[in-house]
């Protein structure tokens, strides 16, 4: 396994569990990286995060195992195709240029929504989105950016590739289709460009985070009858956000408590945050002290804790591709 390690960033993770094939050929040819070497190329990517050493280690020891611990779980079904090396992904994978006429053809009575992601690496916010499009639409579409378009954000590169996310997409069942979108060729405007993607998909709904700082221009997109804002029960970084490289210094007990209660990647969307924010606070420091709300704390120690051990289920949300 190996990862390239920029000043700030891991990126360009590779694996030997994968074949080598390009996301073209897989949608050329339909196929995706089996289960279980998807599974072995993720558990190395965890191994890797959680044994490089760096300032942001001993946060990535905690967040990596829950990042990847839903796509563990869901790659282990038994249902799943078996076999090593490439599978079959029926007709899951469709190329952009056949995506209308796929939708006009076996979808024309159905309402079918539509998302353009970028990185889609897989943490708790991307899972709730798929899950929440499933709750609002029959046929949910993802549309992925070609890498290239990772050169606008700080990292200039994807942790994990573009074959390996749609093989782990591939089998999350709220997910109908997963195409690639083509680049923007023609130094259109950037809205003119996904306007014209949109209407290209033949999807009817289009459907963007309630927090987009572009939401009303990208609601426009599509019918106007189904509330296609993608809502979350609680905070959530975005991606840029989500990998920026700590501050060093000390954490206040809130804080502490906040990092854990405001992330729980295996249960998604709906355990109560109070119930967390209780346990974590009886399992770490107790809150019958109230003296020691105002104490600062190294997080680096706080990780140490033994209440770790009794914790099922720490989130993502957190950087987890810097040192």
């Amino acid at each position: 396994m190996t990862a390239e390690n920029k000043p700030r960033f891991f990126i360009n993770f590779e694996s030997e569990a994968l074949p080598k094939i390009t996301w073209q050929e897989m949608l050329d040819k339909k196929v995706v990286f089996a289960p279980q070497n998807v599974l072995a190329a993720l558990k190395e990517a965890e191994q890797l995060l959680v044994t490089h050493p760096g300032p942001n280690f001993a946060r990535r020891k905690v967040l990596a195992p829950e990042w990847f611990g839903y796509w563990k779980d869901l790659l282990k079904a038994p249902q799943l195709e078996s076999g090593t090396g490439l599978v079959s992904s029926g007709d899951k994978l469709v190329k952009f240029e056949d995506l209308s006429s796929l939708l006009e053809t076996k979808y024309r009575d159905e309402n079918t929504g539509m998302l353009f992601v970028a990185g889609a690496e897989g943490h708790k916010g991307h899972v709730h989105a798929a899950k929440y499009m499933a709750r609002v639409v029959p046929v949910t579409i993802w549309g992925f950016e070609q890498d290239e378009y990772m050169q606008r954000k700080d990292r200039k590169a994807p942790f994990l590739s573009l074959p390996l996310r749609l093989s782990m997409w591939v089998h999350e069942g709220t997910l109908t289709h997963l195409t690639v979108l083509p680049r923007n060729t023609r130094d259109l405007p950037d809205n003119d460009h996904y306007n014209g993607l949109f209407l290209g998909s033949g999807a009817k709904y289009f459907f963007v985070h309630e927090k987009d700082p572009y939401l009303t221009e990208k609601l426009a997109r599509g019918e106007q009858d189904l509330d296609c804002r993608i809502t979350h029960p609680y905070p959530l970084l975005s991606t840029t956000e989500a990998v920026q490289e700590l501050t060093p210094g000390t954490m206040s007990i809130e804080e502490i408590t906040n990092l854990f209660v405001r992330q729980n990647l295996r249960v998604i969307p709906d355990l109560p945050v109070e119930s967390i924010s209780t346990r974590v606070e009886r399992l770490s420091i107790g809150v019958e002290n109230a003296g020691l709300k105002s104490q600062k704390w190294d997080i680096s120690e706080y990780l140490k804790g033994d209440f770790l051990k009794d914790l099922n289920r720490i989130g993502y949300n957190e950087s987890l591709f810097v040192e």
